[in-house]
């Protein structure tokens, strides 16, 4: 029997109870206001469509700049003309590439350089993404690196799992972040091929790649680059390379949604994209608002991986000095 779709109304106040009860910045929010202005955008609509601007407008009031909606065939909803979405802009500007890693300096002491892009897409795409880094991997390994690179800069999001999968091998078993709901730290962890969540049910895996290169143990001076374009699931991997002994971030701040966004689907199809949890990392400190570098070094017009890109240039100068 299909699934009975509620009017305008019912669908609102159902959007309403999801997102006030799970969503993460709701104590901050003063619901008898913002209940009573969502309910005047409705005040003459009849289908669950019509709610959308009313529903964007809640998320809108969160304040986490990372909640969204989509419709069911997966078009954004676009926020009223009304509200005025306060993200930082310093993430609407694309980072210019030259490049996609390789071998750094192929003399006496050559340096490995990998580049984690976002990825969103199907099953396929995704375990071709995280072969793909592993390759990357597996090349700077048989070139006999002393020190890494992992490129994080312009990492737009999209799925964290093939991320920490592909980069696994290298960064080591265990658990890498957390997400952190209220008082509670829910583990995510990589091990042998495996990334996921640890919850109450116990080891959830969220992403697996069977025939991918064996973990190793590596203690490798590493350089993390991350800019104002390391976004939402890039700041996830990010994190997760936090605390790793002999590694020193560079670049300049990520873009600030370092929250997990929950996907709620709605009697339409519709779909909210909810930030439910911040993240942690594996000493249990929160990032709430991005990731600062250890030594932050402004980009210019150079594009990254460029010759003379000033990021790696310092990143070089510090792999050589922990060694």
């Amino acid at each position: 029997m299909p699934r009975k779709v509620a009017n305008a109304q019912q669908y609102l106040d159902a959007a309403l109870r999801k997102i006030e009860s799970r969503a993460l910045n709701r104590k901050d929010v003063k619901w008898s206001e913002v209940r009573e202005h969502a309910q005047s955008m409705i005040e003459h609509a009849m289908k669950p469509s019509e709610a959308y601007p009313a529903i964007t407008y809640v998320l809108s009031q969160l304040n986490d700049h990372h909640s969204f909606m989509k419709t069911r065939d997966g078009r954004a909803v676009a926020f009223p003309s009304d509200v005025k979405r306060t993200f930082d802009d310093r993430s609407l500007q694309p980072t210019l590439r030259k490049g996609t890693g390789g071998i750094l300096r192929s003399d006496a002491s050559p340096i490995g350089h990998v580049v984690v892009s976002g990825v969103i897409g199907d099953k396929y795409k995704l375990s071709s993404y995280a072969q793909n880094l592993q390759k990357q991997i597996k090349l700077c390994r048989a070139h006999g690196v002393s020190g890494w690179i992992i490129d994080l800069r312009g990492n737009q999001g999209g799925n964290m799992w093939p991320m920490l999968v592909g980069l696994g091998p290298l960064i080591g078993s265990g658990t890498l972040g957390y997400f952190v709901y209220g008082d509670i730290f829910i583990p995510w962890y990589y091990r042998q091929g495996l990334s996921g969540v640890i919850n109450a049910r116990g080891e959830c895996v969220n992403f697996a790649l069977s025939n991918g290169m064996s973990d190793f143990i590596d203690q490798s001076p590493m350089a993390v680059l991350i800019d104002r374009n390391t976004v939402s699931s890039g700041e996830a991997v990010t994190i997760s390379l936090k605390c790793r002994t002999r590694t020193r971030f560079f670049g300049e701040r990520t873009a600030g949604l370092s929250t997990c966004n929950e996907s709620i689907k709605l009697s339409d199809g519709a779909q909210l994209f909810l930030t439910t949890a911040a993240e942690a990392d594996r000493n249990k400190r929160v990032y709430s608002s991005g990731i600062e570098p250890d030594v932050t070094i402004e980009q210019g017009e150079v594009p990254c991986g460029a010759p003379n890109d000033p990021v790696i240039a310092a990143a070089l100068q510090w792999i050589d000095s922990a060694r």
